[in-house]
């Protein structure tokens, strides 16, 4: 019987079944948010991460944002520069550590923007995360074993109920 079988598989008069191609799954992304306060009257924040140069907007909060897509690595590069009057001024150049979450926000207040004749400097704020902040609050997970315990103590309930006696 295998014979048989092993013999219409090598047979070369029945057409050739076509090879499958699987969709490969999507490549995982990160996404940076980098956010700067204060910067002056009449200039332009412009960003590089991932290889990629984007002009930070306001979106009418005071606070210019602008985010980035690459792929999911444990650090990156980001420069920062203000462009005022055609002048490029670098404000910060450095490598941030990225989370393992899908999303990270940098946050950036500029200093020395007023002073006579110092430079201005992007600082980094408090508020922003780094590698080793991990995002344990994520309601998802917490609704998830919420609904599981609900169910068991559903489960315990009924068993309770239904082996009392009347």
């Amino acid at each position: 019987m295998l014979w048989i079988a092993f013999a219409l598989a090598l047979d070369p008069t029945l057409p050739a079944a076509e090879p499958q191609v699987l969709n490969a799954p999507p490549a995982a992304t990160h996404t940076l948010t980098v956010s700067v306060k204060s910067p002056p009257g009449g200039t332009v924040v412009e960003a590089t991460a991932f290889g990629v140069t984007r002009e930070l907007k306001d979106p009418g909060v005071g606070v210019h944002s602008a985010s980035f897509v690459g792929a999911p690595t444990r650090f990156t590069r980001l420069q920062l520069m203000l462009q005022q009057g055609g002048a490029h001024t670098p404000l910060y150049d450095g490598m941030v550590p990225l989370s393992d979450a899908d999303n990270d926000v940098v946050n950036f207040v500029i200093a020395n923007a007023n002073a006579n004749n110092g430079r201005p400097t992007a600082l980094r704020t408090a508020t922003s995360p780094s590698a080793a902040v991990r995002l344990w609050t994520e309601p998802v997970t917490f609704t998830r074993y919420g609904w599981a315990a609900l169910l068991a103590l559903y489960a315990a309930l009924a068993l309770f109920a239904s082996t009392r006696k009347a």
